[in-house]
């Protein structure tokens, strides 16, 4: 399940010169500025979901670790 959803992350910010292409062909207009913010706040949920997902980032209860 983990992998999937960061592949699909990975998918949809790597696409997305294309995703914007096609907002543009259908009448949506992002300007430069516009495009670079989108883009660094999927990157930023891409960083997100894979720290998160992450065996070895400790997120939640860590009482049960055996560091603590």
């Amino acid at each position: 399940m983990t992998a999937k959803i960061l592949a699909t992350l990975t998918a949809l910010i790597g696409a997305s010169g294309t995703l914007f292409a096609a907002a543009t062909a259908f009448g949506l207009d992002f300007n430069a500025d516009q495009r670079t913010a989108l883009e660094g706040a999927a990157a930023l949920v891409l960083l997100v979901a894979g720290l998160w997902f992450h065996p070895s980032v400790p997120i939640g209860d860590t009482s049960s670790s055996p560091d603590a």
